[in-house]
């Protein structure tokens, strides 16, 4: 029997060394939310256990809402967490309802609130029931868990500390794997349903001491709440934080959008969102590392279109990513500006632009870019009508003295529908970039007297000559 009993403390020690390594139930690394059903024990007809205590009467059943408001409350400060109630009111919920309400939600947890009574008054403290390992084990293990962090606060606030504990089925009901079930209803449908529930007795209603200490008012019914919210947030790794407010989203000369937003407190990186307005889902289109990198240039906009933006921070901890609530939205219309200082004044002579059909002059305009005659394609190479419409994969390309704007694939996606368009206008945005010294004027006069005139197999670039 000694050594029986050995046995027994060494796996109870083991157990709980696990506990402590990973107290986090598992779910998928993602940034869904964590839903968390609570649940208001009894209500309406059903008073729950009905005590008075030096002339104060104390109702279970209101007790536990209050609780449960109180705890969601605390939850709801969390990030990436959404949290439902049963009831609301002083309604009568049958058993069956709350549990379909929980898997319509699609919890990933269900917490009934109750407080507890016994013929014998003595009886005090706190405990936690939750899923026997029967039956979809990695349930009974994550409930466990939650368990042991919630009745951790509850005794932390001076309740006596029952412990947590799984109570079976009394009349053999049995699980689909033939195992004996849970005795509780709610806990057994929770695990039926795919998550796992827990049931919260916070204290005794038949003991005056605990009703005096720990039910008498409403500030000690919100600690209690705080202390469920607070074990729950410790199992899964919850963190608090609020989500960004967006402070600007401007305009740049060159039609980019730059936006700029405050520091969320706690988190370690930000997501920039974006839609055309009149459009009803927005596109993630940035991922910003650090919790102080707290602006980001739109570059992929399109002249004339209106954006609408907003931003969300986010978290990620033990394996999983959570995000904030989305902030502020701001509308802004992408425009490219030309400078004043380029823009011909009156009486001032506006330079003639040759046609289409006549030839370029050789010697271009002063400021005007102008081809390297090096670089010019010699005898021989492909013309503009035998250059293919598709760059060829692997190239890189370039219009010659003003950068590479990408490699053939990007330059072919641009080109897909309209080449000649397409691509002078990729080039207007890559112009003043690749050049800073070239003003908008002059990077939008360029792109006018430009044509893709060759393609040199040799050389595996684009080159740009004057005309229109």
């Amino acid at each position: 029997m000694k050594k029986r009993g050995l046995e027994v403390l060494f796996s109870a020690f083991i157990l709980l060394a696990l506990i402590c390594i990973n107290p986090m139930p598992v779910r998928a690394a993602a940034a869904d939310p964590l839903v968390i059903v609570l649940d208001a024990g009894h209500g309406g007809s059903d008073s729950g256990a009905k005590y008075t205590w030096s002339g104060k009467t104390y109702t279970e059943k209101e007790l536990n809402l209050k609780i449960a408001e109180y705890a969601k409350e605390e939850l709801e400060q969390y990030v990436g967490v959404e949290v439902y109630m049963t009831r609301t009111s002083d309604t009568t919920v049958p058993l069956k309802d709350r549990i379909l309400f929980a898997q319509e939600k699609k919890a990933d947890l269900y917490v009934s609130l109750h407080n507890n009574a016994n013929v014998r008054s003595t009886f005090c403290g706190a405990t936690v029931y939750y899923p026997n390992y029967n039956y979809k084990k990695a349930i009974g293990e994550d409930g466990r868990k939650v368990a042991l962090q919630v009745q951790s606060q509850l005794a932390a606030l001076g309740l006596k500390n029952l412990g947590v504990t799984y109570r079976n089925s009394e009349d053999y009901t049995r699980y689909p794997d033939k195992k004996l079930a849970d005795y509780y209803y709610v806990i057994k449908n929770s695990k039926l349903s795919g998550f796992p529930g827990i049931i919260v007795e916070h204290a005794y209603v038949s003991n005056s001491s605990d009703c005096r200490q720990f039910l008498n008012s409403d500030a000690q019914l919100k600690k209690l709440g705080i202390a469920d919210a607070t074990g729950i947030a410790e199992a899964y790794g919850l963190v608090k934080g609020t989500a960004p407010t967006l402070k600007t989203a401007e305009n740049q000369p060159d039609g980019s959008i730059e936006l700029a937003w405050t520091v969320s407190k706690q988190m370690n990186g930000y997501r920039v969102y974006r839609r055309k307005v009149g459009t009803k889902k927005f596109k993630l289109i940035a991922k910003v590392k650090g919790r102080k990198n707290t602006d980001y240039t739109d570059d992929t906009t399109d002249e004339g279109i209106t954006y609408e933006y907003c931003i969300r921070a986010k978290i990620s901890k033990q394996g999983v990513t959570r995000l904030t609530d989305e902030s502020n939205y701001l509308t802004v219309t992408s425009q490219v500006i030309p400078d004043p200082s380029e823009v011909p004044q009156e009486g001032e002579q506006i330079p003639d632009v040759p046609q289409e059909s006549e030839q370029a002059a050789d010697v271009p305009s002063e400021g005007e870019l102008t081809p390297d005659p090096s670089e010019v394609p010699q005898e021989g190479e492909l013309s503009l009508n035998q250059a293919p419409e598709t760059p060829q994969e692997g190239n890189e390309y370039q219009l010659m003295g003003v950068g590479i704007l990408g490699t053939s694939e990007e330059i072919a996606e641009c080109t897909k529908k309209e080449p000649l368009r397409n691509f002078l206008t990729a080039f207007e945005r890559n112009c003043q970039r690749s050049y800073p010294q070239l003003n908008t004027l002059k990077c939008r006069k360029f792109k006018l007297y430009t044509k893709l005139c060759t393609l040199s197999t040799k050389e595996s670039l684009i080159y740009g000559r004057f005309f229109r």
